[in-house]
């Protein structure tokens, strides 16, 4: 006990520095400030989280940043472009308002655009075994292994069914203002919890079975496959962001095993990144941002 307390109080002087160190930074002109503006669904709330204890801060004392619309509720991932009467594609109406009441493209100051959207087409399809079961082999990871009781699909198959569940991704970058936007993220959702025992018991089992219909005994797909999957998910998106001038952003690599998972500290849920794993993303961010700057 005296040593989990002791850890305790570690974290919390350290999360007091980080945030003593914050409210003594220099002051800077608003002109010169950096504003960073996250917008995105549910794998933006381990930033959300990390923010808000104190977890992290940016080292620059220029860096704003805000999370101007970070709900599914207000902001679904089924719904973050939509078409407007003329049949155009045209981004949420809730997105677009929080770009109006933000300012987000004023050109008073540099603005980056944050995006943590959608990212849970790997899980959809994976996470729970599938009926009929496949498998298939990822050209980037041929030494994981095969199931003999599963149909073996091409991986051009199983990317194009994970290029077209990201197709609302596609058109949502395609559509997205970029007027007085010094450049857009996209931050791809964590790779798999290699635990199945940590994916059996959580809450977010639960609601994603009964989303998706499935019978309650379903098992957890092996990690192996849901590793496979993620990262064809990350090709998808990486492509997407290729075509659309999006910056792609993976995920920090502190946070993962030597094999690509998560680390036990950065779990959360069955599919989710917790609050430590947000702070290394949030550093992570402001490092991509610093760099992108210095080379222009």
């Amino acid at each position: 006990m005296a040593l989990s307390e002791t850890t305790g109080q570690m974290q919390n002087r350290g999360r007091l520095r980080t945030l003593w160190a914050w409210w003594r930074r220099p002051s800077v002109p608003s002109a010169q400030r950096t504003q960073v503006f996250f917008v995105g669904q549910s794998h933006s709330y381990c930033l959300v989280r990390a923010w808000k204890r104190g977890l992290y801060r940016p080292s620059d004392a220029a860096f704003d940043f805000k999370f101007i619309l970070t709900d599914k509720k207000s902001f679904p991932a089924a719904a973050i472009v939509n078409r407007s009467v003329t049949g155009a594609d045209v981004i949420h109406p809730g997105l677009a308002r929080a770009f109006d009441e933000h300012a987000v493209q004023s050109g008073l100051t540099e603005a980056w655009l944050v995006s943590i959207v959608r990212g849970n087409d790997c899980n959809i399809h994976g996470l729970f075994e599938a009926d009929p079961p496949f498998d298939f082999v990822h050209p980037d990871l041929p030494e994981l292994p095969i199931r003999a009781d599963a149909q073996i699909l091409p991986y051009d198959a199983v990317r194009a069914m994970m290029a077209a569940a990201a197709e609302r991704t596609r058109r949502f970058y395609k559509c997205l203002p970029r007027e007085n936007i010094a450049g857009v993220l996209h931050i791809e959702a964590p790779p798999p919890i290699p635990d199945q025992k940590q994916c059996d018991r959580s809450v977010e089992r639960a609601r994603l079975r009964r989303a998706l219909k499935r019978p309650k005994d379903v098992r957890i797909s092996p990690r192996e496959f849901r590793m496979k999957l993620w990262k064809c998910q990350s090709d998808v998106n990486r492509e997407i962001c290729f075509e659309t001038n999006v910056i792609y952003v993976g995920p920090p690599e502190e946070a993962l095993d030597s094999d690509g998972y998560l680390l036990p500290p950065a779990w959360h849920g069955a599919t989710h990144g917790s609050a430590w794993y947000g702070a290394l993303a949030l550093r992570k961010i402001e490092a991509v941002i610093t760099a992108r700057r210095n080379s222009q």
